[in-house]
């Protein structure tokens, strides 16, 4: 079993860099559309829904992957505990989408603001240790004027999101500071990102940073959308916001799979 598993690997890491990301990202796209399709087809309906259990099942996923990759790196110090860090920050959003669910449909409350919110925000903690344990030990390659520039992307993040929600936050309070403290998370998270990528540029591993930071990019769009139409009561499970979250985690796994082929 050793020898086939290890054959089929071999396989796996033969495949062309160019053909590879073809396929993935063809693959990402193709399910994003699919399942944006279904959701307009979709009967709504008190009870748990096909739709939910994508849902649930796409950050659960990646978060093995996640976890599988950590232990193909052996848990090291830089690599295999930053991954696995990551693995634990998208289990956390998982526990959110399941704590989210449970609101919907057995106490039947609004999930939003709820407590599902707290296991949502522990995903950007985790996911900003993944990125800092890597940059930190590649910090020596990451300059002052990248470190402005990632600073300046995230205020102008945070910023976009007051100008959205600003005529309409008066309304809804409480809502806008909650969104608030979600988009600065994010905000943060995609410097972080930025840095990252400046840091691995010229390494083996550019191409996972850089498609890990567009994972990110995704998230940042589905974030601040997302929380403009909650303060605004215009969110449903059918919106389109939600394949930016999916077509996120996609990407995630996608970067994991770039390095597994480095390996």
């Amino acid at each position: 079993m050793r020898h086939k598993r290890g054959f089929a690997f071999s396989k796996f890491k033969k495949i062309s860099n160019k053909s590879f990301d073809c396929i993935l990202i063809l693959a990402i796209v193709f399910l994003i559309i699919s399942f944006q399709a279904y959701l307009f087809f979709e009967e709504v309906k008190k009870d748990f829904l096909v739709s939910d259990t994508i849902y649930l099942a796409v950050p659960l996923f990646t978060s093995i992957v996640c976890f599988c990759t950590a232990k193909s790196y052996g848990f090291s110090d830089v690599f295999g505990k930053s991954i696995f860090a990551l693995g634990i920050g998208i289990f956390f959003y998982f526990l959110g989408e399941v704590t989210y669910l449970y609101y919907e449909y057995t106490i039947e409350a609004d999930p939003y603001p709820s407590f599902a919110d707290l296991f949502y925000f522990l995903f950007y903690p985790f996911v900003v240790f993944h990125i800092h344990r890597n940059i930190q030990y590649f910090g020596e390659k990451v300059s002052k004027s990248t470190k402005i520039l990632s600073g300046a992307i995230g205020i102008g993040i945070v910023g976009i999101f007051v100008f959205l929600t600003y005529s309409d936050f008066k309304n809804s309070l409480f809502s806008f500071y909650i969104g608030l403290f979600f988009i600065i998370s994010t905000a943060v998270t995609m410097s972080f990102a930025i840095i990252g990528v400046k840091a691995f540029w010229q390494t083996v591993l550019s191409s996972s940073w850089l498609i890990i930071t567009v994972s990110l990019l995704l998230f940042v769009v589905g974030d601040v959308w997302y929380y403009y139409l909650e303060i605004n009561q215009l969110y449903s499970y059918k919106h389109p916001v939600n394949m930016f979250w999916i077509a996120s985690f996609g990407f995630i796994v996608y970067a994991m799979l770039k390095h597994l082929r480095t390996m």
